[in-house]
């Protein structure tokens, strides 16, 4: 077992030793002062009688004070490394511990995941994303005097938020606020093209460059980010490393365990008011266990005719292997048919949710129709309508009495 260093420096031993700090140098200074060799002086023997009443005083004061100075500016040194020392100056002065590094002016590129896999929830129960934020701001408010700052955002497609390099810290951090993640994959390939540019680019006034990912290393996002033969980013990579130090922060640090809504279907191509349809809803396990009891919960609605979604039923699937898909089907015959014409809004969504709740619901709009039409036309004229073409083929797709 380790114990780190000053660990066992209790404020009992501390104050014994800003004590000793003090008396050691005290005690060695009367006991080893400069002694003079006394001669018998006939006229002089009274004023020495008369000196030995007063007490003992102290010669050399400012040597004094620098001998307890050095040794106190030690202890307070080792005092300072303590937990309990932090404590007992946060509570006279709270705030954030602060450091200043003696580092040249930097270039900082700060690159911000806006995949949709940052809206995750940690334990915390804040979003990933979020997180990104606040630690971006963190690094641009604790960064170097002089540094320079370019932002990226990978959302949809990279884009340059922050052109740079800015000096302007608080312009940075508003512009960092003001961006939202986006709900699909990041092309990394064109991102680190855009990177590589930014970092090739950067003015020799700023001596160091320094390039710091804030994502959540999905493997999905990341994929297309490492070096193949069949691809181009070996070539980024280098271009960006020969210029920079590069960072990556880790919002995610385990994969999350997350269910998702991979995809919802209509059976029916066509369907018919009162007609039976068949929805397939398929749940994809993106999680490294196993999932059972997944619980699916079916609405449907006409938004344009200004109806909210009702709920209609809950299914569950059958165990999910991780890194599988389930699907579950519902049956849209009786009561839960369609009743009238028009659109429809059939939605899927998970009864129980996760911690990655974009992907947790898929919607499907579908027209439905109160029958098909189609236009007959009779190749040849006759006044007998028995003796049409299109009178026998209307009453064999029309039957009488048909709906």
């Amino acid at each position: 077992m380790t114990y780190p260093l000053f660990a066992v420096f209790s404020p009992l031993l501390a104050g014994g030793a800003a004590l000793a700090a003090v008396g050691v140098p005290l005690a060695i200074h009367l006991l080893f002062r400069k002694r003079h060799q006394i001669v018998q002086w006939a006229a002089m023997r009274f004023l020495l009688a008369s000196e030995r009443k007063r007490k003992r005083r102290i010669d050399q004061w400012l040597l004094l004070a620098l001998r307890v100075g050095a040794l106190a500016l030690i202890l307070f040194a080792m005092i300072a490394a303590t937990p309990w020392a932090e404590s007992l100056w946060q509570a006279i002065k709270p705030g954030a511990a602060e450091v200043q590094a003696n580092l040249p002016r930097t270039h900082h590129t700060v690159v911000i995941d806006g995949s949709l896999s940052m809206t995750a929830k940690g334990d915390d129960g804040r979003p990933r994303f979020d997180r990104a934020i606040d630690q971006a701001e963190a690094l641009v408010r604790s960064a170097g005097a002089g540094s320079g700052f370019t932002v990226v955002f990978m959302a949809n497609g990279p884009q340059t938020v922050v052109a740079g390099p800015s000096n302007d810290v608080e312009k940075v951090v508003a512009e960092l606020r003001k961006l939202k993640p986006a709900h699909g994959p990041t092309d990394h390939t064109a991102a680190l093209a855009m990177i590589a540019d930014v970092v090739t680019r950067s003015p020799k006034a700023y001596p160091r460059r320094q390039l710091t990912f804030f994502t959540d290393v999905q493997r999905a996002s990341w994929a297309n980010a490492i070096p193949r033969p069949e691809n181009t980013t070996g070539e980024h990579w280098k271009r960006i490393t020969a210029r920079a130090d590069v960072a990556v922060v880790d919002l995610a640090r385990i994969d999350a365990d997350n269910l998702a809504i991979a995809g919802i279907e209509l059976a029916e191509p066509m369907p018919l008011v009162d007609q039976p349809a068949e929805l397939v809803v398929t749940v994809a396990n993106l999680g490294r266990a196993e999932k059972k009891g997944v619980r699916v919960e079916l609405a449907i609605g006409r938004p344009s005719a200004g109806e909210t979604l009702v709920p209609l039923t809950v299914k569950t699937v059958e165990p999910i292997p991780a890194g599988t898909r389930g699907t579950v089907k519902f049956d849209l015959a009786g009561n839960t048919a369609f009743r009238e014409r028009g659109v429809h809004v059939l939605q899927a969504r998970l009864a129980d949710g996760d911690d990655l709740p974009a992907d947790d619901v898929r919607a499907l709009a579908v027209e439905v129709r109160d029958g098909l039409h189609a236009l007959l036309i009779d190749g040849k004229a006759d006044p007998d309508p028995k003796r049409r073409a299109a009178t026998h083929l209307h009453r064999a797709l029309f039957p009488p009495g048909a709906k």
